[in-house]
């Protein structure tokens, strides 16, 4: 989808239906039922009561493209539209869902790190000498 979105940015989507899509729209969607894929791409072509089915359908197509996609949307595999996006946000949400044991890892290696750091750069402690007892006797 570039320029407009880029690989990583997260993507907010507004739920709608299809009668509010319009072609130019980007839209979020499952493209297979068998799948828990999204895919974003823009809408080229809106087909209301596709072949007298009482559905409608979407032909997309990503910017980046040249030519549309080989499938059909139907409104039922249609998430919504996208009403903004953060650029690269997606990453993060991304690398800290699927590997939290490797985010708490790495927190806990950084924190081991400065305490080491703290510990090797700090100035050397005097040692307090203490005088011997007096024991009263002469």
């Amino acid at each position: 989808m570039e320029p407009e979105l880029s690989v990583g940015d997260m993507v907010f989507v507004k739920i709608n239906d299809a009668e509010d899509i319009e072609v130019g729209d980007i839209i979020t969607f499952n493209p297979s039922n068998d799948s828990d894929t999204y895919l974003t791409n823009r809408v080229t072509q809106k087909y209301e009561d596709y072949e007298g089915t009482g559905v409608t359908c979407f032909t997309t197509k990503g910017d980046a493209n040249k030519d549309e996609d080989g499938f059909l949307i139907d409104e039922d595999r249609v998430i919504g539209k996208v009403t903004f996006s953060i650029p690269l946000l997606g990453y993060i949400s991304s690398f800290a869902q699927l590997r939290w044991y490797l985010v708490l890892a790495i927190v806990v290696l950084i924190f081991v790190f400065f305490r080491l750091l703290k510990f090797y750069l700090s100035p050397p402690k005097e040692k307090q000498v203490t005088p011997p007892e007096d024991s009263g006797k002469q």
